[in-house]
């Protein structure tokens, strides 16, 4: 395909997206698939926007399968209203969310539907993940069960790591990667990642500029308060004086935070704010 009709489909796909999908990362893993950058991709669906994802797989040529099972997923309020449980259904269930497999080739989109419906170990490496990641989220989730946030489980240690591998915000809709790194300095994610932005830079460089501006951000990931974020940070030793204070929710920590202007990280998921220790489900993330 000429590079002019190439660039041409492809923004012709992205007005077709805009206008059903909710968040960056669902427009970028369709434009892979689309472009063949990626194999398959799986998108999580209410029913009506299904119907609008499976029109633009038939006008674009795309092959598509539905599982066989609805997914229900519940969230406790601490990610901004989104879910971080999740189980399957069966597909007349009347609540739940469609799956969907997406690819220019059948074969690919059907053993991605029945490696997830067989909870293969091999799924995750089907969609194209790292298989150190694919490695870790199976671990995560034979201990885990129901939940599907392992971001802190991926942290081990405080420090800077590449913006490229920030998932802490997805929920925002800022993420380059569509699987969760085994750690926040996996040097496999960070290289997709890269390619990801290169693709954003070629065909929507303000999308991509957006982007890298928010995932550089200094990160308070707790589990049970919240998810907080600055972009206009700096870090002097321990202590990290910030600006804005961002996140889908507000109460006392984020109020806090947005006052002190700073915190003095004592480890990777502990810090003192106001002489007050925060320390335990909580992760603390720099991404430059």
């Amino acid at each position: 395909m000429r590079k002019s009709v190439r660039d041409n489909r492809i923004h012709e796909a992205v007005d077709r997206l805009a206008g059903f999908c909710s968040m960056n990362w669902e427009v970028l893993e369709m434009l892979l698939t689309l472009t063949g950058e990626k194999k398959v991709c799986r998108q999580v669906l209410e029913e009506e926007r299904l119907r609008q994802f499976i029109s633009f797989c038939r006008d674009f040529r795309l092959y598509y399968e539905l599982a066989d099972f609805k997914m229900l997923a519940r969230g406790d309020g601490t990610l901004g209203g989104f879910a971080n449980e999740a189980e399957a259904a069966p597909t007349n269930h009347p609540y739940g969310s469609y799956i969907l497999y997406v690819s220019k080739n059948k074969k690919s989109a059907g053993a991605a539907k029945l490696a997830e419906r067989a909870t293969s170990p091999e799924f995750g490496k089907i969609l194209g993940y790292p298989g150190c990641c694919v490695d870790f989220h199976n671990g995560v989730s034979a201990r885990q069960g129901k939940s599907r946030d392992f971001i802190l489980d991926s942290l081990k240690r405080y420090g800077i790591y590449p913006f490229y591998n920030n998932m802490c915000l997805q929920h925002q809709g800022f993420a380059l990667l569509s699987h969760f790194p085994c750690s926040p300095d996996c040097a496999a994610s960070e290289s997709a990642g890269k390619e990801r932005l290169d693709f954003l830079r070629e065909y929507f460089p303000a999308l991509a500029q957006c982007l890298e501006s928010e995932l550089k951000s200094f990160v308070i990931y707790t589990k049970d308060s919240g998810v907080f974020y600055s972009t206009g940070f700096t870090m002097e030793g321990n202590m990290v004086t910030f600006g804005e204070i961002k996140g889908l929710i507000r109460n006392s920590l984020r109020e806090k935070l947005q006052s002190a202007g700073k915190i003095y990280v004592t480890d990777f998921n502990a810090f003192t704010l106001d002489g007050e220790e925060y320390r335990g489900d909580c992760g603390i993330f720099s991404f430059k």
